[in-house]
């Protein structure tokens, strides 16, 4: 008997082992399929740029008759070296994180110089429990990196990195070299068709480049000339669909300040500081490194410059808010330490009369009114 039941445990030990190996070969196996999936939009975009590339080199150039160092062919291999180059930058480069400092990690002492509060809580920073710090102005958690990002614009499958406050240079510069390159390209394609007469089989693919080309450049056009736009404006993809989400408290703020109610309303770009700062705060301080994939901004990326005007509403609220918290604990001790006395004085004298509840009653009410009242003008 005890032999048979030491040969069962070995058993049962030895398919537990089993168990264990299989699922850690599972788990290795689904990690290594995540992260091939993971490169395969990458991968897309160097085999689009490797098929532009044959284009011009393989077709364009012995069908037109050029050489190599031809204008024509110096300006699209410097527009296509540009682009590989500020999309390398794009990809590799890391957007920005909040500091590992007892300043950015104690949930208890919010660093100084955040302006930005919580939503619905204008005495309250933002603080992130997924990352376990406070979240700096314009700074928000990305779920693909899974840690907060300075200055977040967007996720970017196609770069597989998140566009932030140190990589958003080489992302405008990768779209706006592309869309160069796809222009030259299909420029040179569609002049080549008019004035020559092709073979069958060149005609056919210089039209079919030339339509690959079309297309592209039509994506990558558009889109940088909208974040080119956002970039003058000083704005984020995620300040701009909050912008877009808050028209409805703009217009009721306007219509109450018609009504003559003291009512301010929300700034809809707070950080546009002018087209030239605006510009400066994401290619660099220098104009003449604007066009090149090297440096970046100046700054950390924790703290941004706002408009004179929001910067001094924010600061009176934030006031008016911190006045309002002490106004509101000052008229509650009183009442506490009454109600804690008049309990205590029940057993002998009765209970508390009913003027008395109402009266402490109005005034929780209006002090509470207050505070939401100034909650919701910080929050604007």
């Amino acid at each position: 008997c005890h032999t048979a039941g030491f040969a069962a445990a070995a058993t049962a030990d030895g398919c537990n082992v089993l168990m264990k190996d299989a699922l850690s070969f599972i788990n290795n196996a689904l990690c290594f399929k995540c992260q091939i999936l993971d490169l395969l939009p990458m991968g897309f975009v160097l085999w689009l740029l490797q098929l532009l590339y044959c284009a011009f080199v393989f077709s364009y150039m012995p069908l037109a008759g050029i050489a190599l160092n031809s204008p024509v062919s110096l300006i699209f291999h410097a527009f296509f070296f540009l682009t590989l180059t500020s999309f390398y930058r794009a990809a590799t480069t890391d957007p920005g994180h909040v500091p590992h400092t007892r300043e950015w990690r104690t949930r208890s002492s919010p660093p100084q110089g955040m302006t930005e509060r919580k939503r619905g809580n204008p005495r309250q920073a933002r603080w992130c429990d997924k990352d376990g710090c406070y979240k700096p102005d314009r700074a928000h958690h990305c779920r693909a990196l899974g840690r907060v990002v300075l200055r977040m614009d967007h996720h970017c499958i196609w770069l597989r990195n998140t566009v932030g406050f140190s990589n958003h240079k080489f992302f405008l510069q990768f779209l706006g070299y592309a869309a160069a390159a796809c222009s030259v390209l299909g420029v040179s394609l569609l002049e080549l068709l008019v004035h020559t007469a092709l073979p069958g089989l060149s005609s056919f693919l210089v039209t079919g480049a030339a339509g690959l080309t079309a297309i592209l450049g039509g994506v990558l056009g558009p889109f940088f000339a909208f974040h080119f736009w956002l970039l003058t404006k000083n704005m984020t993809t995620i300040e701009l669909v909050a912008a877009n989400a808050s028209q409805q408290e703009v217009a009721k703020a306007a219509s109450e300040i018609e009504a003559g109610k003291p009512r301010e309303a929300p700034a809809p770009d707070p950080y546009n500081i002018g087209t030239y700062n605006n510009l400066c705060s994401i290619l660099g301080d220098n104009p003449l490194m604007w066009l090149l994939p090297v440096g970046g901004p100046s700054g950390d990326g924790l703290s941004f410059p706002l408009r004179p005007e929001v910067a001094i509403e924010r600061e009176r609220l934030r006031q008016r808010a911190v006045q309002v918290g002490l106004h509101i604990g000052n008229r509650m001790k009183p009442q506490l330490l009454g109600n804690s006395e008049q309990s205590t004085a029940s057993g002998d004298d009765g209970t508390k009369s009913e003027t008395d509840t109402s009266s402490e009653g109005r005034q929780t009410s209006a002090a509470t009114a207050t505070a939401t009242t100034v909650e919701a003008e910080a929050e604007a």
